[in-house]
């Protein structure tokens, strides 16, 4: 069964550098992206990420140079191209989350992920941990992953058969 994604924005400078959160060396951010695209999933956008992740490769190009291992923004234009491979959904936030919920930039990536019953990879642990001890996740099926968890999802088989 095919899945959605939904990147959040701390995916796009990781994929670009190989590293993770506290700037190791890893790959899971890029491998992630591309066994999407590869395995025939779907990442989700609206054009408010699309903007916000065309600041964050124009940050990290200033700050770091070219792409060490994977410019995510390319790859995702390149899969636009492609038919399924991308879904542009709305800029409407029309899922009211109860108050204090989630930090204000997070709201546009969780109404995504709910919309589209998606998994949100993020390394952003304390979303994450928002997401499960809420009754959002579940409510939305959304799925809140760290990348190399989300691997898995993005095979070419499901890992819950």
């Amino acid at each position: 069964m095919k899945k959605n994604f939904v990147l959040d924005l701390n995916i796009i400078p990781q994929s670009w550098l190989g590293t993770n959160e506290r700037n190791q060396e890893d790959y899971s951010s890029a491998l992630l992206l591309l066994n999407i695209i590869e395995n025939c999933h779907r990442v989700i956008i609206n054009n408010y990420l699309l903007r916000k992740y065309s600041e964050k490769t124009d940050q990290v190009k200033r700050i770091h140079g070219g792409a060490k291992v994977l410019n995510a923004i390319n790859v995702i234009h390149h899969a636009m191209k492609k038919r399924n491979k991308v879904k542009i959904d709305s800029d409407i936030l029309d899922i009211n989350f109860p108050e204090g919920s989630f930090h204000d930039d997070d709201i546009p990536i969780v109404t995504l992920a709910a919309r589209n019953q998606a998994i949100l990879a993020t390394t952003d642990d304390n979303l994450i941990r928002k997401l499960r001890e809420s009754s959002i996740a579940q409510s939305y099926s959304i799925k809140p992953e760290r990348p190399e968890d989300a691997i898995r999802y993005a095979g070419l088989s499901d890992p819950n058969i």
